[in-house]
């Protein structure tokens, strides 16, 4: 598995990113600006009009990907997220137009 592994959900129109290091279980928190950290994982959403981003001004505690299983012998991934995006338009991240994502879950093979 790379750090640059992806996988798409929901119609195709959230996406996450696989944390740098991901070869390992535990609970990742999304990127904080243009931070490098490994232990962090990027999401975005396409409205087909708009992009929908994290609020990455500020350490994003309650944006979590968890994950919990990691089976080499299968090559599938398992864990659960939740996330809240916004609304960017402008440049400006729009607080009043938001999506919130809870109790996700995901089984990846890679």
């Amino acid at each position: 598995m790379s750090a640059d592994s992806r996988w798409d959900t929901l119609d195709n129109r959230i996406t996450l990113g696989w944390p740098r290091n991901g070869q390992k279980t535990g609970t990742f928190h999304t990127k904080l600006n243009d931070s490098t950290d490994p232990e962090e994982f990027s999401v975005w959403y396409w409205s087909g009009q708009y992009f929908y981003y994290p609020d990455n001004s500020q350490t994003q505690i309650n944006n979590t990907l968890i994950v919990s299983h990691i089976d080499p012998a299968s090559n599938i991934i398992s864990g659960t997220f939740q996330f809240t995006l916004y609304r960017i338009s402008g440049g400006a991240l729009h607080k009043t137009d938001s999506i919130v994502v809870t109790d996700g879950r995901f089984d990846v093979k890679y």
